[in-house]
């Protein structure tokens, strides 16, 4: 599925490459992304896109539309859907008036913009907890890069992901929760060698029972470093996501033994 939606996606990119030139889009990133995309480097084709969307004091509407579906198509191709639905949100409240291209844009973009356009527009909003006998987490996220909020969380989406696969489960609302996890990440710039930057992540997770405020749980993962960066910004989102897998890879089994413990 993987390799179908790329090769789908890939179809859209080279279609697009030359329109969006003709119109104006104006981050150079945006060509680099493209063909990172299309030989299949995920990774990289969205942190251009990123480095572009996330540095937008010149970025034009058109720029948009050609720098989100091909975001969204890299998401759809790790697979991150999660990520891909929080992209189009991201540009929905950039250009609420946007809608796909019928002609540029492939038919696995218009399905989920139009999933995500009908959540926004008829939000669920629950008036008791879900359903379930799953432990329910709310999360506090804070995620800083080089000084600045990013848009979309690096973090958090990994860890979710994480803990949905040891069968816990999620609330946007903290009174309905079992346990707060408040997440607090931040980079910090390294060194440029040739034209690559480096940069280095913080990362704390604190679990917090909601009930008595008492602190449960807290881990700390320190000067994870982010390497070949086109700048500091994008080495900063290589330490993000470098962070993340770090605290995966330490901490995730040790997190989940105590949420159960405490949720007995």
């Amino acid at each position: 599925m993987k390799y179908l939606l790329a090769c789908l996606g890939m179809l859209f990119l080279c279609s697009s490459g030359s329109v969006y030139a003709q119109r104006g889009g104006n981050c150079g990133r945006y060509e680099d992304a493209r063909e990172q995309y299309i030989v299949g480097a995920f990774d990289d084709a969205i942190f251009m896109a990123r480095q572009c969307i996330d540095n937008p004091p010149e970025l034009t509407r058109e720029a948009m539309q050609y720098l989100y579906p091909l975001l969204v198509q890299a998401y759809l191709a790790q697979p991150q859907r999660d990520m891909a639905r929080a992209s189009i949100r991201e540009l929905h409240t950039a250009l609420p008036d946007y809608r796909p291209d019928p002609i540029q844009d492939p038919p696995s973009y218009h399905k989920l913009f139009s999933e995500v356009l009908a959540d926004i527009a008829d939000p669920p909003i629950p008036a008791a907890p879900p359903a379930t006998d799953a432990v329910l987490l709310y999360f506090d996220t804070r995620e800083l890069n080089i000084d600045q909020e990013v848009a979309v969380p690096r973090i958090e989406p990994q860890l979710q992901r994480a803990l949905t696969l040891e069968g816990f489960a999620f609330t946007n609302q903290p009174d309905h929760a079992d346990f707060l996890v408040e997440l607090n990440a931040a980079t910090r710039a390294g060194v440029e060698r040739y034209g690559r930057h480096s940069a280095y992540a913080d990362l704390i997770i604190t679990v917090i029972n909601p009930r008595n405020g008492l602190e449960l749980y807290k881990a700390t993962v320190q000067d994870v470093q982010g390497r070949n960066g086109s700048d500091y910004t994008d080495a900063g989102l290589r330490a993000l996501s470098a962070v993340a897998a770090g605290f995966r890879q330490e901490y995730l089994g040790e997190l989940v033994d105590q949420l159960r413990h405490e949720a007995r």
